[in-house]
């Protein structure tokens, strides 16, 4: 959200500024953007899904 409280537009992947070797890290991890513009309903959407996104992480990572 914005200062004013508006719900503002997806930035740009952080993870593409930092470098594992010669790969961007956005390359190898990744960055979820939720399906909602609420956040409540984002919120919702990050708690029904972390425990895949870490077990998933879990997965890449022993590749590394």
């Amino acid at each position: 959200k914005d200062s004013a409280g508006d719900q503002t537009t997806k930035g740009k992947n952080p993870l593409d500024y930092i470098k594992l070797g010669d790969a961007k890290l956005s390359t190898i991890a990744k960055a979820y953007d939720p399906p909602y513009s609420t956040s409540t309903n984002v919120y919702n959407h990050i708690k029904d899904n972390l425990a895949e996104w870490v077990e998933e992480a879990i997965r890449i990572r022993k590749n590394y």
